[in-house]
């Protein structure tokens, strides 16, 4: 019995550990798009100025 909570608390531990990482790569993911975006924005402004 010890031995199926010790791995019971290990898979826990790890469950953690890989919604950590997970959350985590999802942030950075929210931050590489809101980048992008306005890295669009900027060339659309810039477009614009070169055409007027």
């Amino acid at each position: 019995n010890n031995k199926k909570e010790s791995e019971l608390t290990t898979a826990v531990g790890h469950w953690r550990n890989l919604e950590a990482a997970l959350n985590s790569k999802e942030a950075d993911y929210a931050n590489l798009l809101a980048t992008n975006r306005r890295l669009e924005n900027e060339i659309s402004d810039l477009k614009s100025q070169v055409a007027n």
